[in-house]
């Protein structure tokens, strides 16, 4: 795990992010956490933390942001503010499936299963992880829409809460817009001496 750190903030990352030789990556910018450092400290909610504040937050207060490049979740997006993980979501080419079966072997989640011979996805139940992808020895599954799940108001504590996930797939340049979000609710929830969990509007992000 890789940390990039101030006193009002911390952006955890998994191996993905520096390295292309992880093994479970689904989906990691490299420059995914200056990325999102850039608009942190560019952003009103800094300006406004760096002038109003007299005294260093406590590790519990500060704005606390997770990147993993897959859904196994190495740097632990689901207890933080922000949660970024990457996915991968297959699609079938079914004029080169051959019906081996290896996807399903590999799905850790059951959403993989043969019809007819033939792959087939359950969407409902993927995470993206592209297990299923690396498994296939004909090429016949590739990553269709790639990006980002995000995952928001997770924290640790005396009453530890898991993050809520946002529906869809967002790009880095989507995910600005949610970045902003968490950024007032932070704000927000510090004046009141809350966590992001306590006052954010999911409803808000659509």
């Amino acid at each position: 795990m890789q940390e990039i750190k101030n006193d009002f903030y911390l952006i955890e990352t998994c191996r993905a992010f520096s390295s292309r030789d992880c093994p479970n990556r689904a989906a990691a910018e490299q420059n995914a956490p200056d990325y999102l450092r850039k608009l942190v400290e560019s952003s009103p909610w800094h300006k406004i933390m760096s002038a109003g504040l007299e005294k260093d937050l406590k590790p519990h207060q500060k704005l606390k942001i997770s990147l993993a490049g897959c859904p196994n979740g190495c740097s632990r997006p689901h207890i933080h503010d922000l949660g970024l993980i990457g996915a991968g979501f297959p699609l079938v080419y079914k004029s080169s499936c051959t019906g081996c079966g290896n996807c399903v072997e590999a799905c850790r989640e059951n959403a993989v299963g043969l019809h007819q011979d033939m792959a087939v996805i359950d969407h409902e139940r993927c995470l993206g992880c592209k297990e299923c992808i690396r498994a296939c020895p004909d090429g016949a599954l590739c990553a269709g829409k790639q990006g980002y799940r995000i995952v928001v108001g997770g924290k640790l504590g005396r009453r530890p809460v898991l993050a809520s996930e946002l529906n869809g797939v967002y790009s880095l340049k989507q995910a600005e817009a949610v970045l902003d979000k968490v950024l007032e609710w932070h704000r927000q929830a510090f004046a009141n001496g809350l966590r992001v969990n306590h006052v954010m509007d999911l409803e808000s992000i659509s």
